[in-house]
């Protein structure tokens, strides 16, 4: 079989890339995503990260202010 070997590498939406944490978050992770709207974050005692939508869209800092909570800190 040497010599037969095939590597195949299937391409990556950049999108995916460019916001990682957000597709995980409403991807393959959502089962255990809390928030709503265009934020999300990881339980508190599995991760510290948040993830917004998209930056450039007022409603997911809005969004993200709320899950956040008075005083709270988003990573």
């Amino acid at each position: 079989m040497e010599g037969n070997i095939k590597i195949v590498i299937e391409s990556i939406d950049e999108i995916v890339l460019d916001n990682a944490p957000w597709f995980s978050l409403t991807g393959p992770h959502s089962r255990i995503a809390e928030g709503s709207g265009k934020a999300r974050r990881y339980p508190v005692d599995v991760s510290p990260f948040y993830a917004i939508e998209d930056a450039s869209d007022p409603q997911s800092w809005i969004d993200l202010a709320t899950l956040t909570g008075s005083g709270g800190i988003a990573v």
